[in-house]
Parts: C-alpha cells; structure tokens; sequence
C-alpha cells in the first residue's frame, strides 16, 4: 500500500495534465473507471505475481501497466467545492482545521510580563490554554519584525503544540501579511533553543516549578501530553518570570542569566531575555524545516489538484495571486483518500482465489 501510495501521484499528476477537453463546468461532474481496452492480457501476466509477491504490488505494476488508462480515471476535477469526483464518490481538498486567535491572545505576543503573571489578566494565551478541542495549525503573523518575542513565540508554539495538538504554524510577513513559510512547532521550539538555549532552561524551570507543587495530581490529561489548564498557565506565567531581568527569585529551579547580551526586548518596566523576530531571521534559524509550498487558489480545481500533486510536504498553503494566505490544505490526507477510492476500484479486478490462470 504504501509503494501505491508513493506511485499515485506520478501518475494521477500525467492524468490529470493528459485529460480530456475541460466539460461544461455547469453539467454534473462525475468521473467513471473505464477498464483497459483489453485488460485480460496484461491482467493474466500479473496474476501469478499477485500470488508470489502480495496485492499491495501488484497494485503498483496495475497502476503502471493501465497507465494509459488512468487519464479516463481522473477526466475532469470539480469546479466548484474543491471536490473532485471519483466513480461518483466525490473527494474534497482536505482544509486543516486552524486555530483562532483573537486579539485578546494575541496581545500575549509583547505584552508586559508583570500583567500577563498577574492573576487577574483576562487576556493573553492563558484564555486560550483553557479552551477545550485540537486544531491542526496556527496562523502567526511576523509583521515587519517588531510583531513577536523570541520568548514568547518559544513558549507559544510549545504550549499550542502541548494543550491543542498542533501539527503546523503558518507564519505571515511584511505590512501587508503575506504567506512566509510552514514549520512544525517542534522545528521552531528547537530552533529557537538552539539560538537562545536560556528559553529552554526556563521552560524546564517553569515545568519543574508547577508540577512540583502538585505530587500525585494527575497534571497530564490527554493520550497527546495536554496539560491541566491551571497547570498549564503557572507554566506560562513561571516562564515568562523565569526570563525577566531582574525577576525576584523563587519557584524551581528560578529565573535564568543569559551568558551573554544582546539587544532585549524592554515591555514597559521589565526588560525580557528575548529579541523580537523578523521573517527573514525566524527563515534562517529554522533552515530546511521552513517549508514554502504553494498551490495558488484558482476556480479550476483541477489546476490546484495538480499543483497540489506536484507538492512534496504535508501541509501547503493555499494562497492568492497576491501571495496572501487563504487556507492550509493537508496533501497526505488528499492523496491517501485518492489512493483508497482507486485502490478499491483496482480491487474489482483482483481475481479471487479460486479464478484460475
């Protein structure tokens, strides 16, 4: 299954760029499985094999001997929907389900630490932490460098990552946000460890410091490493204490001294252990775990459906002509679901065990 699954895209990409003619985008789509003209003959050839070195590869050479075939498979992709319509049974660009953000969160991104620890805050990522359900991305936006903390983006992504599962974080830039690049939130949080190592000593302060007040209380509540939100926001609030200068001691472990100096962030009366970020240095520190695939939104779906195959990662972002971002679109899911719907059409041609050669 998975060499069909490597295979499929190669060839669905040839189909979908040799189809037939595009239909009248206003009669109904439906694509029918049309059989090789003579599809006994290389069938025969094959049925030994199928015995000797199992289905899943027989898929493959399938999918290679009708290739000839497989433009009539894909003929036509919807035009409207995202939906492409496979023997009937219709498949829809997979969007990821993206976190929102509200402006309260978001003032968390340069907000004075002393308001943020203070229990009475209302705003910040604490409101967040204790909202209940996953999301597969975030949508972060740099602006022109003075948006983000270094600090405060590492205990970001960690904590979306720990308290909402998320898989991916969608970064924006320049004064009109426009579509930087994907990462993984593991990718940044060790990225910008590795650059400023200080943020994650006072993270495993932080940690320390919450759960050791705690013995026996069940502080991780989800298969996924989710936190109890109290939990979660003492983590938050000792982080950010942990990285001021100049921030009184206490807790465990208790607040860091960079060894060396650089140009802090001051926040009103406190100055932070962090730098602020723009695209350009967040691109380098993250290196090759900076992914820019782009499919460019467009009312043909089978254009975006090619591009989309032509895509390597998991996650690309779909934009517009102007490269601002629209929506993330998850391509293993896409291609798997495609793989499934012409894995079971194959499967009608599978003989069965008693069909002699």
């Amino acid at each position: 299954m998975r060499a069909a699954r490597l295979l499929l895209p190669l060839l669905l990409l040839v189909a979908i760029s040799n189809g037939s003619p595009t239909q009248d985008q206003s009669a109904p789509t439906r694509i029918d499985i049309t059989q090789h003209s003579e599809p006994r003959d290389p069938w025969d050839k094959m049925t030994g094999f199928a015995r000797s070195i199992g289905w899943p590869l027989t898929v493959v050479l399938a999918l290679f001997l009708f290739r000839n075939s497989i433009n009539k498979i894909v003929e036509h992709v919807g035009s409207t929907g995202g939906e492409i319509s496979i023997a009937g049974l219709g498949i829809k660009l997979p969007y990821a389900q993206r976190a929102s953000i509200d402006d309260d969160v978001l003032l968390f991104k340069s907000a004075d630490p002393i308001t943020i620890t203070n229990d009475s805050a209302k705003t910040t990522l604490l409101k967040m932490l204790r909202d209940p359900g996953t999301r597969e991305y975030v949508v972060i936006n740099l602006g022109t460098g003075k948006e983000w903390i270094s600090s405060r983006l590492f205990i970001f992504a960690l904590m979306l990552q720990r308290m909402k599962s998320i898989r991916a974080i969608v970064f924006l830039d320049g004064s009109v946000p426009k579509f930087l690049g994907v990462a993984n939130p593991d990718t940044v949080r060790w990225a910008l460890a590795q650059d400023q190592p200080w943020l994650e000593q006072a993270y495993l302060n932080a940690y320390a410091s919450s759960i050791f007040y705690m013995p026996g209380a069940s502080f991780v509540v989800s298969k996924y490493g989710a936190l109890d939100p109290q939990v979660a926001e003492n983590v938050v609030r000792n982080f950010l204490q942990n990285v001021r200068a100049n921030a009184p001691a206490g807790g465990f472990g208790g607040p860091v001294v960079p060894p060396e100096t650089r140009d802090w962030v001051v926040l009103g009366t406190s100055t932070e252990y962090g730098t602020w970020l723009t695209g350009a240095e967040l691109q380098k520190l993250v290196g090759e775990g900076f992914h820019k695939e782009t499919i460019v939104a467009s009312s043909d779906r089978k254009t975006e459906a090619k591009f989309l195959l032509q895509c390597t990662t998991q996650y690309v972002a779909r934009v517009n002509n102007n490269g601002e971002f629209l929506s993330l679109v998850d391509r293993d899911a896409f291609v798997d679901e495609l793989t499934s719907k012409l894995v079971s059409r194959l499967e009608l041609w599978r003989p069965s065990k008693g069909e002699s050669t």
